[in-house]
């Protein structure tokens, strides 16, 4: 009761005191606290969303807390102080959990000494990275892990199966939202109010062959890395996993616009790893799904997936000679036969089955025969487009019958609409991603990034140095980017810090490159501004003070932005004295972007003068032509609120890119032993069940491997929202039954599963 009331005040705390969006996130709170209190499953349905989706940090500033960390207090304080916590103490003191429990002792090591000795609480703690306070930052997304996982065994314990529904409705939720703002962030909804033509409503968002890479809803993407993809791949099995064990046609409509939204979402990261991890997490779904409920033989899978293996290198070789058009007649015969090979022989007499084939084959032939002769990118001959063409649809149509009439009596006409919408989705979207001239310049340039990454593992592993204490126990949380740019002193890339003493309070903005600081600005109305700074560079450098008010997304791919406008002002070395620089911003309506944009206006400042020049800042005004200032705390009189650093290009000093370093670096060799023994225990368990036909630890181990394959070039610890989905899959994974292994393929799930005792630990 104490400790949820304590939770709850400090929540409201936060969001009565919060930059932006007070009163929504206050109602968004209240709603929460009444919907746990009256549902105790409310959370399972929530936290995916929120972590996914609800993200002001480019707003408001913030790091240390934000409105995720205030929204999952009202969750976890509302559940307490409602008594759903009861028996969670003896559930988590069961031996099944003790993996995590060491994972657990070691994060606390690595908190206490990355804490250690404790900095001033100040701007920096809670809007940078480099402050002892970031420990606490990394350190809050197993922390809500650990809070949540006793109600989540509390829950399992009661009811299991609601408990994982309504976890399973919480990340398709989560998929959508997120899948919305991708499509918003790559000029769908533009396209859809500027297009002129057919073409025109695929202009941006299937514009593969661009530099942009999204950022999706997380702010944390302002200094790079891979909360997007990791966020997709522990979420999208979900969506899968709803989709087959779908009791109604809308349900599984909803968990297919979910799983198409985060195909697409994959696609458009463009980031090889992810590809790969998604490729692997796919193919351990679906063998342990169809092989634990005894659907298909060893044979079987092996002959379906070379199939599918198969299927996907003709889609990837015809696009470059037809384009989407022949993958549309692909994708009508191999689906088509996939169909035709699904329905009972009762239903079709044989003349009539030829018949529909030969239909199949006819029209999916000519579509994909029509686009090569057409397309603009090659030209063929008609016989040579059947040369192309002929041999494929023959193949895509057998052999999608052969497929279908393996899967007649092993899969429901339900799951069997998830698998063709699967395979409806993910085939063209590879043949588009992979095909593109952004993918095809990423997998170019494989070796030397490769060679890159290695030569920044041993720099971040040679900061160690050779205290046996650092080996064993780590650094501590968080103390990467304070190591590597503070004390090993890389600013070549900038650094960002906020002062405030007894002689001055503002921005120090520390080095060159592509850092800038900025505030994200409502609509603006065209016209001129007066911009007004008060700078100094007391370095012994000369520094270059650039202004700019540019439409722009989290991340953009180029550092000129023609609808940008902006300013200069050279500052001399050794400038103690505070000087007043002023100018005229021309803000046009092209700068202005529409409501349907996905660039927001947004006032940033940098530093592009020498490596070792520092400027400071103790004021930044910008008056409209209304005469009001639109910059929020631009004397910097609540610190960091408001303001926010964006890298565009160089993410590297700020992350390791590689979670085991990651580990080992923060946690040592304690914490990577703790991690790898609750990774294998939990994915071992949920693999162990899935195999006898349970389903739902099938979703919970391919996102537990998909993450961890994402974890060979992400840092991935550094990002609390993904830990905290990840730990709480862990804890599901953890959750031992008793399995007993059927004796034929035709007991169902609940046979073969059953609950140990709630009072006797297995």
């Amino acid at each position: 009761m104490v400790a949820g009331s304590l939770l709850l005040a400090s929540a409201f705390v936060i969001l009565w005191g919060y930059p932006v969006a007070q009163l929504p996130l206050i109602l968004l709170a209240l709603a929460l606290l009444v919907a746990q209190w009256l549902k105790p499953a409310t959370w399972l349905v929530a936290l995916p969303p929120v972590l996914a989706c609800v993200d002001l940090g480019a707003w408001s500033g913030r790091l240390l807390f934000n409105e995720q960390d205030a929204l999952l207090a009202v969750l976890a304080g509302s559940a307490m102080v409602a008594g759903q916590y009861a028996g969670s103490g003896g559930q988590m003191r069961r031996r099944s959990f003790w993996p995590l429990w060491l994972f657990a002792f070691a994060l606390a090591v690595g908190l206490v000494r990355g804490l250690l000795p404790l900095t001033q609480w100040d701007a920096n703690a809670w809007s940078g990275y480099l402050t002892g306070w970031n420990a606490l930052r990394v350190a809050k997304g197993a922390l809500w892990a650990l809070v949540f996982s006793p109600l989540l065994a509390v829950q399992m314990a009661s009811d299991r199966t609601e408990a994982e529904l309504r976890l399973g409705q919480g990340f398709v939720l989560a998929l959508i939202g997120f899948g919305v703002f991708v499509l918003w962030e790559r000029g769908f909804f533009s396209d859809l109010v500027t297009a002129q033509n057919v073409w025109g409503l695929v202009a941006s968002w299937l514009d593969l062959s661009g530099r942009f890479r999204i950022a999706g809803p997380s702010s944390q993407m302002h200094l790079g890395g891979e909360v997007v993809d990791g966020i997709l791949l522990v979420a999208w099995p979900f969506a899968l996993w709803m989709g087959w064990r779908a009791k109604s046609w809308s349900a599984l409509l909803l968990a297919l616009v979910a799983l198409g939204l985060a195909l697409y979402s994959v696609m458009v990261t463009f980031t090889r790893m992810t590809y790969l991890a998604f490729g692997l997490s796919l193919f351990v779904f679906l063998v342990t799904g169809l092989a634990g409920g005894r659907h298909l033989s060893t044979g079987q899978l092996v002959t379906a997936g070379g199939y599918v293996l198969l299927a996907s290198a003709l889609f990837l070789v015809g696009f470059r000679f037809g384009g989407s058009v022949l993958l549309l007649g692909y994708l009508l015969l191999l689906l088509g036969g996939i169909v035709a090979g699904r329905i009972p022989r009762s239903t079709f007499r044989l003349p009539a089955l030829a018949g529909v084939l030969t239909i199949l084959l006819a029209i999916g032939a000519a579509l994909a025969i029509r686009a090569v002769l057409t397309s603009k990118w090659s030209e063929v001959s008609l016989g040579t487009a059947l040369v192309i063409v002929a041999p494929s649809a023959m193949i895509l149509l057998a052999g999608g019958f052969a497929f279908g009439r393996a899967l007649r009596s092993a899969v429901s006409w339900r799951q069997m609409t998830v698998l063709l919408g699967c395979l409806g989705l993910l085939l063209p979207a590879a043949a588009l991603s992979l095909s593109g001239y952004q993918m095809h310049s990423r997998i170019a340039t494989v070796g030397q990034d490769l060679d890159t990454r290695k030569a920044h593992w041993r720099k971040g592993l040679s900061l160690l140095g050779d205290d046996l204490g650092n080996r064993i126990l780590g650094q501590g949380l968080g103390t990467f980017p304070r190591t590597n740019l503070m004390l090993a002193r890389d600013h070549h890339e900038g650094i960002w810090h906020f002062v405030d003493d007894a002689q001055w309070r503002g921005l120090r903005l520390v080095g060159t490159g592509s850092l800038c600081v900025g505030q994200r600005l409502t609509a603006l109305m065209p016209g001129r501004y007066l911009f007004i700074a008060r700078v100094r560079n007391p370095s012994d450098q000369n520094a270059v003070l650039a202004i700019k008010l540019q439409p722009r997304r989290m991340l953009e791919a180029e550092s000129w932005q023609p609808t940008t406008a902006g300013l200069t002002f050279q500052l001399e070395a050794g400038g103690l004295q505070w000087q007043e620089v002023r100018g005229h911003l021309d803000l046009t309506t092209a700068s202005s972007p529409p409501w349907h944009s996905p660039r927001l206006p947004v006032f940033v400042v940098t530093n592009y003068g020498a490596d070792a020049s520092a400027i400071d800042i103790s004021e930044l005004r910008l008056v409209g032509p209304d005469g009001e200032d639109v910059l929020v705390n631009g004397n910097f009189a609540t610190g960091g609120d408001r303001w926010f650093a964006y890298n565009d290009f160089n993410h590297l000093p700020w992350h390791l890119k590689n979670l085991y370093v990651a580990l080992y670096f923060d946690l040592g060799l304690l914490g990577v032993v703790a991690f790898l023994i609750l990774v294998l225990v939990a994915v071992w368990r949920s693999l162990a069940h899935a195999v006898r036909g349970y389903p739902f630890r099938s979703a919970v181990a391919t996102a537990m491997i998909g993450f961890l394959a994402l974890g060979a070039a992400g840092t991935l610890l550094d990002v609390p929202p993904l830990m905290t989905i990840f730990l709480l899959l862990s804890t599901a994974g953890l959750w031992r039954d008793r399995l007993q292994r059927p004796s034929t393929g035709q007991r169902s799930a609940s046979a073969r599963v059953t609950r140990a005792p709630e009072n006797q630990p297995p």
